[in-house]
């Protein structure tokens, strides 16, 4: 499953819930752009590597990225702390 460019027409979103989904890629073009987004569940899917501009989301206060497959965080993640 594939989280596509769609979810970012809902640009007012504050919290997003895709757990247990069977995820394993995100589109760069569809949570990056979600700037009101507060929380973020994506966990229990099969995600591998997150978009390079993850680290955008800057207004995140609540992220679970737990029970994926990811190795390696953006170069920008940092920007969430």
């Amino acid at each position: 499953f594939i989280i596509n460019s769609n979810i970012s027409n809902f640009i007012n979103l504050t919290s997003l819930k895709i757990s247990k989904s069977l995820v394993n890629i995100i589109n760069v073009d569809s949570i990056v752009n979600l700037e009101k987004l507060v929380e973020l569940n994506l966990s229990y899917n099969n995600i591998k590597i997150l978009p390079e501009d993850f680290g955008n989301l800057i207004n995140l206060t609540k992220l679970d990225l737990s029970h994926n497959k990811i190795s390696i965080l953006p170069d920008n993640f940092t920007n969430l702390i």
